[in-house]
């Protein structure tokens, strides 16, 4: 007998189905892995976007993983910003004449400086010195500079062979003056001198212990207010450069005359002359003429029957800034007559004083000058005109003063700036000078 054998192929392109007798489905499934595609993430750094937030520039960079980070560039030129453009106009400073930067933006800055006083301008920062020589930094938004701050230029005085001495133009000086700041002639700058006044406590009601600060609202604080500006008003009239400003007023105990008059310390610690309204002996006022002016000197204190003002104020402040009272009715008097030098300044002798007379003798036609005992209607000043300020001619023609006879006015500027440091308000250092013997011996000056 003969055996047939029947081999079943049957074929699928994804299975293997069983083929049997049986007639049942006996396939198996076997799943093959997907083909991955390939991914093009963009490099790292590439630029995804930009955008500005105001003027900051932010930036959205590719990593290379399929993410992303972010930069941010403030003060971006691409979002609108205006880089400020800054200037040094003048690099060195001192108490007077500050260093000045010239700030060019639209928007807002800022600035940190290492030293000084700074003032913000309408055209950038001015910065006055505080003391600290030396150079300096300052950073102005990103931009960084530097100044430098250098002592103030000052008038040598030097001696001759003759026992005598002279200033750098050639002007007869006291021997025991100190060389003082000057700037030039042609200096114009209004300096301020702090004046404290202290009040006799007769008219005090109430608070009238040694020292107590006069409210503002006093009659006794206003009228010295007021009598100040009259006079800041009179200096500019008349060519003085000075602006006097009220540091405090305060109540004093009743004095006699100038050498009873002691203001309390902190007074005379914050200003630069004290005056005493009240006391003054028998006469007027009263004052001591400084044979030197230096910073940290002891502070002047002259006193006077009247307020601060015209007249009496005006006439012992001048005595105590180095005025005398000058040779009234002698029209032809010449320096180095040896009767009359008393009667000139203790600073420029030739003509640190007053002028008097009648008229055509006068300063201006009739009229006197502050230092004299006459109408006290002008500064005595060689550069100014009669004319301009309403008077007749007179001693020394149109001009209002003689820089060999009398110019009050030229002495009150060259001595203005190193007067002002008496109280040093600009200085962030403390410091003390020694009294000298022979700047301690002021000469004393009545009315």
């Amino acid at each position: 007998m003969t055996k047939i054998i029947k081999i079943l192929i049957c074929a699928s392109v994804l299975s293997l189905t069983g083929c049997g007798g049986s007639g049942e489905n006996t396939s198996a499934t076997i799943n093959t892995p997907p083909v991955s595609q390939p991914v093009n993430n963009p490099e790292s750094g590439t630029i995804l976007s930009t955008q500005c937030e105001g003027t900051t520039q932010i930036v959205e960079l590719a990593d290379g993983q399929g993410g992303s980070t972010q930069e941010s560039t403030p003060k971006s030129e691409q979002c609108g910003y205006e880089p400020i453009v800054v200037n040094i106009v003048r690099r060195q400073a001192d108490y007077f004449k500050p260093a000045i930067i010239t700030v060019e933006s639209d928007l807002e800055w800022t600035y940190e400086a290492d030293a000084g006083h700074v003032t913000q301008t309408d055209t950038g920062l001015e910065i006055i010195s505080d003391g600290q020589l030396g150079v300096h930094g300052i950073t102005i938004e990103d931009q960084e500079l530097d100044y430098e701050f250098v002592p103030e230029p000052k008038c040598e005085h030097v001696m001759t062979g003759n026992y005598t001495k002279v200033d750098c133009l050639g002007y007869y000086v006291g021997t025991n003056s100190a060389s003082m700041i000057y700037y030039g002639e042609d200096d114009t700058q209004v300096v301020t001198i702090e004046v404290g006044v202290a009040r006799t406590a007769t008219y005090c009601q109430t608070d009238c212990a040694d020292g107590t600060p006069i409210p503002e609202d006093n009659p006794q604080r206003i009228s010295a207010i007021e009598g100040i500006q009259k006079l800041n008003k009179f200096n500019e009239k008349n060519g003085v450069y000075i602006r006097f400003e009220l540091t405090e007023m305060v109540w004093l105990a009743s004095w006699y005359d100038l050498y009873t008059f002691g203001p309390p310390r902190f007074l005379t610690e914050m200003s630069d002359v004290v005056y005493g309204w009240g006391g003054s002996g028998t006469v007027g006022g009263q004052a001591l003429l400084p044979r030197s002016i230096y910073p940290g000197m002891r502070t002047p204190t002259p006193v006077g029957r009247n307020g601060p003002g015209l007249g009496t104020f005006a006439h012992e402040i001048g005595h105590a800034m180095g005025l005398g009272h000058g040779v009234w009715g002698i029209p032809n008097w010449q320096y180095g007559v040896e009767d009359l030098l008393l009667q000139s300044g203790s600073f420029f002798l030739e003509f640190g004083h007053g002028w008097n007379g009648t008229s055509p003798e006068g300063a201006c036609g009739s009229q006197g000058s502050v230092m004299s005992y006459g109408s006290g209607a002008l500064w005595t000043n060689s550069l100014n005109s009669c004319e301009e300020l309403g008077f007749r001619s007179g001693n020394w023609g149109d001009a209002a003063g003689s820089r060999l006879q009398s110019d009050e006015a030229y002495h009150l500027n060259r001595v203005r700036y190193s007067y002002s440091l008496i109280h040093n308000e600009h200085s962030n250092i403390e410091y003390h000078t020694e009294q000298k013997n022979n700047e301690e011996n002021p000469i004393f000056i009545s009315d």
